[in-house]
């Protein structure tokens, strides 16, 4: 009997099992939390300078989600987006990068400051880890078609600033024909005057609409230094007793220098004086988000985005503007180089009259490459800055880049997606973690 009783037992327990419930109310909680953290921070304007600023995004945390209550800490990535840190891996000679490294001293768009670093590199062992790689200087890239190819395969990008002498260079060139799409057609004897966008973008996947669009919203920084002179300008138009303090800078373009003067007024209220014809006399009155033209032999547009202090400020290029030939093709013989597919869609700028292409993007499997002739020869134009910027930023790596990262070893990942509108309009994907520091 017995037995009957424990063989009944076991099969009722192998055939009709006993149901276990387990809660899973922490790792709920733990995701509720992360969504109504990040639509809290937006609600209250915070989310754009949290996303880039660690130490703004801990201190918030720490104060909402104290760790000594909750036993949750953070952690949070950027994608898709300009990176607050970039590197530009630079086959350059050491006065390249000095250039590049004033050009791009001070960048700073839509409120965040953006550090740029450049460290030299070969072609050999590109240095990593860089967002773009800056090829500037003729060379044949044969030898190291697999090193950039490696490198593009990782989501950076290529930039070269080169000029080409003969058809071979570019033709007999696997790396110009595949990485950077390039084909020559002959050499043609050339008179230009000046380089212009060839286009405006025809929509937001159009390959020209982000360097295009960086180059008219993305404010070019202009450094100022303390003035020489005891005054300010007699011909200022305030008067000088309201000029407490200032510094002096220029604008260049088409080679020709446009004086400025930063000024704070003995009521500490900042603004800018602008000579606007070059003729060396301040005629222009400016403050954050005034627009002016600058005037020589044709009218450019502009606005004032911001005054950073006595530091500097930041110009913001308008439509339509148009480049001294910074190919030097005027009474020369040029090499006709263009896209090697023949799509005329990939040049971003040609020369004027002859259409010459100067600049050439090319987007594929591999990643964003882009050739621009050299504009090196007479010095540099802040245009000249502006584009190349444009260029790089372009073709930089926008992969997933961690902001506030610690150890974090299991966690849930809130996304959300963000926009910015100040200068630019910029679109990226913020990702909030929450969880324990040795899991659960």
């Amino acid at each position: 009997m017995i037995t009957v009783v424990i063989i009944l037992f076991i099969a009722f327990s192998i055939f009709f099992p006993g149901f276990v419930y387990r809660s899973r109310w922490n790792e709920a909680y733990v995701v509720l939390l992360g969504r109504d953290t990040i639509l809290t921070v937006d609600r209250i304007g915070k989310l754009y300078n949290f996303s880039f600023s660690a130490n703004s995004l801990q201190k918030y945390l720490d104060d909402t989600l104290p760790t000594n209550k909750t036993n949750l800490i953070g952690s949070s990535e950027v994608d898709g987006t300009i990176k607050s840190q970039l590197t530009i891996a630079c086959n350059c000679t050491e006065q390249q990068i000095s250039a590049l490294s004033e050009f791009f001293s001070g960048l700073r768009f839509n409120g965040r400051e953006v550090q740029v670093l450049i460290p030299k590199s070969n072609l050999d062992v590109i240095n990593q880890p860089a967002d773009v790689l800056l090829i500037w200087g003729y060379k044949n890239l044969n030898p190291y078609a697999q090193n950039i190819k490696s490198f593009l395969a990782g989501g950076s990008g290529v930039v070269e600033i080169m000029d080409f002498s003969d058809i071979n260079q570019v033709n007999n060139d696997n790396t110009q024909r595949e990485i950077f799409g390039l084909q020559a057609s002959g050499i043609t004897a050339s008179d230009e005057l000046s380089d212009k966008f060839t286009r405006s973008p025809s929509n937001a996947s159009d390959i020209i609409y982000s360097p295009y669009k960086f180059f008219y919203h993305i404010p070019f920084p202009l450094k100022t230094i303390p003035n020489t002179t005891s005054s300010v300008p007699s011909d200022i138009p305030i008067p000088p007793s309201n000029c407490a303090n200032f510094t002096q800078g220029n604008m260049t373009f088409s080679k020709t220098s446009f004086k400025f003067w930063d000024c704070v007024s003995s009521a500490g209220a900042p603004s800018v004086y602008f000579d606007t014809n070059a003729n060396g006399l301040a005629d222009a009155s400016l403050l954050p988000g005034d627009n002016f033209n600058l005037t020589k032999i044709v009218s450019y547009n502009f606005t004032l985005s911001y005054i950073d202090g006595m530091r500097k400020i930041g110009v913001a290029f308008r439509a339509n503007f148009t480049f001294d030939d910074f190919g030097n093709f005027a009474g020369t013989s040029v090499l006709n180089v263009a896209p090697r597919d023949g799509d005329d869609g990939k040049i971003l700028v040609r020369t004027s009259p002859g259409n010459f292409p100067v600049v050439i993007l090319n987007r594929t499997s591999v990643g964003r490459a882009a050739w621009v002739a050299d504009f090196s020869e007479d010095g540099y134009g802040d245009d000249e800055k502006q584009l190349l910027m444009s260029l790089i930023l372009w073709s930089s790596n926008k992969r997933a880049i961690g902001i506030l990262s610690p150890n974090l070893r299991a966690g849930f990942l809130t996304s959300y997606i963000n926009t910015a509108n100040q200068d630019m309009f910029e679109v990226y994907k913020f990702n909030l973690g929450l969880g324990f520091p040795f899991g659960r």
